[in-house]
């Protein structure tokens, strides 16, 4: 199975991007995209997925099913982020691109970005443990907490 950035190399390749052009469309930061291991942050999935509504989110978060989908329809709905209701996407008109994102979807993109910062926190919860096991290692064995 391939990783989330495996997806977005194909999807780039597929849309005839650079990784620079990439980059500048959702904001990043110049070499950012090379830094990414296996998978980009909740944040940024938002970004690829509100700057480039035609990629199926199952397809780009768990793999599943086709790049651009099979919910095509000729109304055209697009996902927005409201700033001012962190972690809340509403749904909005765009007329002709061929691409519709119900309530529903909205509801399970905001669900799987949620999903996505709770595993956030867990490997960074993982790793804070890791780090305090390596110093009580480097201490001889003695746990000073």
């Amino acid at each position: 199975m391939s990783t989330i950035k495996e997806r977005i190399s194909e999807f780039i390749k597929q849309k005839g991007l650079s990784v620079n052009a990439f980059e500048k469309e959702i904001g990043l930061s110049k070499s950012y995209y090379q830094k990414i291991k296996a998978s980009p942050g909740a944040e940024i999935l938002e970004k690829i997925l509100t700057t480039y509504p035609e990629i199926d989110c199952r397809w780009l978060i768990l793999g599943e099913g086709d790049m651009f989908g099979t919910n095509s329809h000729t109304d055209g709905e697009v996902i927005h982020h409201d700033e001012s209701q962190p972690n809340t996407i509403i749904a909005g008109h765009v007329s002709g691109n061929g691409n519709n994102i119900s309530h529903n979807d909205s509801d399970n993109i905001a669900g799987m970005i949620s999903l996505q910062k709770g595993y956030q926190d867990l490997l960074k919860k993982s790793q804070e443990q890791i780090d305090r096991l390596i110093g009580i290692i480097e201490k001889g064995g003695k746990d000073d907490s």
